[in-house]
């Protein structure tokens, strides 16, 4: 791409003669032997002109080569960004220049003529940390290590270092972020490991290395399996690249499952920043839905401390045989939700489920450790044998034909917004036995045409689909018929 003809001249010891390869990237080439010459390979770029590279006249013999490709600095760059942990070292004669000392000795004199002399320098480190026993490795080496990978000056929550060995071979030097990124939920955030083979830098951010759901692990991996020009559309469809994403994603699981028992504190600041995240793999990899529902951390009403489902499973009440969840916007509104009630009357604990990815997870996360997972969000839910009350029964019973004239009322002038109008005996406190409804069954039983029916009516959803975290569809009328009713009762 830069150089109008190739020369690579190479010898080895002891032959009698060298080899000269020679191409002017036309897809031909020429091999010829040459007189013996310094064991090992030169490689030789004939530079383009810069009028070459804009599509001058090729012929034009003022045409220079273009200095963007001989400048030093940008040489030192390449190396540093993709040779930098080759084994051996990459030097190049760079020009130093000194200039006298003044006749007073106050510094430098910039008006004479410097010293200049040539002087080899190494640009790569050869430092593949990676390449290293684990046992040789402190962890304010792996600290240094991940600030100049990732440029984060935090140092990580945690990290994995191993090699696999056998039929796919490669190394792995990951690391999870102390705090999550602000475009962690952003389709153009940074995501992907860092790729090399044989110690030479391939591709940063390759996305293939990792699951969606575990976009925000930085590293790297280096493979010797993989050819060095591979592309980033031969990573996609690459099996050893799948194969590596495999492995690497059971590792961290492991590694979440480990933290969970022995560092629980670490792993909940983890779950804290990641967890959200972390819970996409539900849809994102089916296949490992098991592990992630061991490692996963819910709030709940039994406290603020977080909670796994095995946990749960172990404080459930005698006849309980469903795990009861809630989800909604924040916190704070599912703890005053009115279809708690019952579950707080009766003492039996419910999930919270507060994250913007929790209505696709309870797609995919059906059940755990034998038992359905239940949102009391939706409609009717049987407690089982905690519900066996012959005398509540029958007064719920009592209740419906009480209401019945009313809910038929308000099905009536909400229909357009609403699927039915029931009694509940779930809102213990809210519904039926409320001074609101009780007052509204009164004003229907004096005069069932009376249209304030209809409009109380219309306020009391507006008021329950607000006290769920919902947003009305038309908060203008909302605000004029509050208003109304404000007026009137004033």
């Amino acid at each position: 791409m830069v150089a109008d003809n190739v020369v690579v001249e190479t010898y080895k010891h002891g032959e009698e003669h060298a080899v000269r390869w020679t191409s002017e990237g036309d897809g031909t080439y020429t091999v010829e032997r040459i007189d013996p010459i310094a064991r090992g390979t030169t490689l030789t770029l004939h530079l383009k002109a810069a009028a070459d590279t804009e599509g001058d006249d090729e012929d034009d013999s003022t045409a220079v080569v273009d200095s963007s490709f001989v400048d030093p600095w940008t040489l030192k760059s390449i190396v540093k960004k993709h040779s930098d942990f080759v084994h051996w070292p990459i030097v190049m004669d760079m020009e130093r220049t000194e200039y006298p000392d003044k006749e007073d000795g106050e510094g430098k004199d910039y008006d004479a003529d410097p010293k200049r002399w040539m002087e080899e320098e190494t640009l790569n480190s050869q430092k593949a940390l990676w390449t290293k026993e684990k046992s040789e490795i402190s962890e304010e080496d792996y600290h240094a290590f991940y600030k100049s990978v990732s440029h984060d000056w935090n140092p990580p929550a945690t990290h994995l270092h191993f090699k696999v060995e056998g039929a796919r071979e490669y190394s792995a030097l990951m690391y999870l972020p102390e705090r999550a990124p602000a475009d962690l939920y952003t389709r153009e955030s940074r995501r992907g490991l860092s790729l090399y083979v044989k110690n030479v830098f391939i591709m940063e951010d390759c996305r293939e290395l990792m699951p969606e759901h575990m976009r925000f692990i930085r590293g790297l991996v280096d493979s010797p399996d993989l050819p060095l020009n591979v592309s980033r559309e031969m990573v996609q469809q690459d099996r050893v690249i799948a194969s590596m994403r495999k492995v690497l994603t059971k590792k961290w699981l492991s590694h979440f499952t480990s933290m969970l028992e022995k560092d629980r504190e670490p792993f909940e600041k983890i779950w804290t920043e990641f967890g959200a995240a972390l819970k996409e793999g539900f849809h994102y990899d089916p296949k490992n839905k098991e592990k992630l529902a061991a490692i996963s951390l819910w709030q709940s009403t039994a406290g603020t401390a977080w909670t796994t489902l095995a946990e749960y499973v172990e404080r459930m009440k005698d006849g309980q045989d469903a795990i009861y969840v809630l989800a909604g916007k924040d916190l704070d509104t599912l703890r005053e939700a009115p279809q708690l009630e019952v579950f707080t009357k009766k003492g039996v604990e419910v999930l919270l489920l507060s994250d913007h990815v929790d209505e696709f997870v309870l797609q995919s996360l059906t059940e755990f450790d034998g038992k359905s997972l239940v949102d009391i969000s939706r409609g009717e839910v049987d407690l089982g044998d905690m519900d066996a009350d012959a005398e509540a029964a029958e007064d719920n019973t009592e209740k419906q034909e009480t209401l019945a004239p009313l809910c038929t009322l308000l099905q009536a002038a909400l229909d357009a917004q609403i699927e039915s109008v029931r009694v509940s005996n779930r809102l213990t406190d809210s519904n039926p036995d409320h001074d609101l409804i009780q007052k509204l069954l009164a004003l229907h039983s004096e005069d069932a045409e009376d249209s304030r029916l209809g409009e109380f009516g219309e306020l009391l959803y507006a008021q329950a689909l607000l006290s769920e975290g919902g947003q009305l569809e038309n908060p203008a009328r909302f605000a004029k018929k509050m208003a109304s009713v404000m007026a009137r009762a004033i």
